[in-house]
């Protein structure tokens, strides 16, 4: 596959397959579970502008870099939402507090010191840190070079027609 078909690809995967299902779970009512693919997409974003595996410095690097949002602190992002929920299913205990529907809650702190995170809030910043990323894509090479690097490596989400 030839190295724009690869990008575009990714583009597509990224941007419809992944970020659109994220989207369908939060309709379909799996309202953790958008959550935590949620964090399955920053991750793999991670993945993709390093040209490597994820670690802590490098999810929270494109946090830093590609969420314009800056409330959303790398830290806690990595340690409550990629650590915690993602691969724990738990909530650690007084971070953040998962609402969804309610916008009015979104970075707001309650009482007890939890920070509300509203699902459709945080979807749109993933889907803006995403269209970020894919914009450094189109205009530095090294970036991607490094995506193309790692689709090579790893390969990319895609649906299979059956070939029989």
């Amino acid at each position: 596959m030839q190295d724009d078909a690869i990008v575009e690809r990714a583009k597509h995967a990224i941007l419809n397959m992944a970020l659109g299902d994220v989207k369908k779970a939060s309709a379909g009512g799996a309202k953790m579970g958008a959550f935590i693919l949620a964090a399955c997409v920053i991750d793999y974003l991670a993945c993709l502008y390093a040209g490597h595996d994820s670690n802590a410095t490098i999810f929270r690097d494109f946090v830093r870099q590609f969420f314009d949002d800056k409330r959303y602190d790398p830290d806690d992002l990595w340690d409550a939402i990629r650590c915690k929920l993602l691969h724990s299913y738990t909530v650690k205990e007084g971070k953040y507090a998962y609402t969804d529907n309610n916008p009015q809650l979104h970075f707001k702190q309650d009482k007890s010191g939890r920070t509300y995170i509203n699902l459709e809030d945080f979807v749109s910043a993933v889907e803006r840190a995403a269209h970020n990323y894919f914009a450094l894509v189109e205009c530095d090479p090294q970036v991607r070079c490094r995506l193309i690097k790692r689709i090579k490596s790893v390969g990319i989400l895609t649906v299979f027609e059956p070939e029989f």
